[in-house]
């Protein structure tokens, strides 16, 4: 479980980010993790260099991994968007946090789901 640097409620919201932000750009919650502001009112949570989540204002998220085949980002796309991330049969697969009993889904970069953790459409983060 990590340790956040300021007080977090799971999973996150764009309004719960927002307000953690305050009147800054970006704020440090956990080492080598960042909430930042986006120019277009959503926000991101950064891993290291890359973006591993982004918030939309619709409510959704927009989820990556990016390439890190870490157990450190599957964990933080865990805890911190409404899914569960987890490797099986050498595929990276997630479900519906706390849905054990759902079907699991192949995770690509870029899946978008929404509050409960269910898919939507495919997305492209903008730079």
């Amino acid at each position: 479980m990590t340790r956040w640097n300021i007080p977090i409620s799971l999973p996150i919201t764009l309004e719960s980010v927002l307000q953690a932000l305050g009147e800054r750009d970006w704020v440090k919650i956990a080492n080598n993790t960042w909430f930042l502001r986006r120019e277009d009112g959503e926000a991101s949570v950064k891993l290291l260099l890359s973006d591993i989540i982004r918030l939309h204002r619709d409510g959704s998220y927009t989820l990556y991994a990016n390439g890190l085949d870490m157990h450190a980002t599957y964990r933080k796309l865990s805890e911190l968007a409404p899914v569960e991330v987890f490797m099986q049969h050498d595929s990276l697969m997630y479900r519906p946090f706390g849905d054990p009993a759902s079907r699991p889904r192949e995770f690509y970069d870029g899946i978008r789901v929404d509050r409960r953790g269910l898919p939507m459409e495919k997305a492209v983060l903008a730079a």
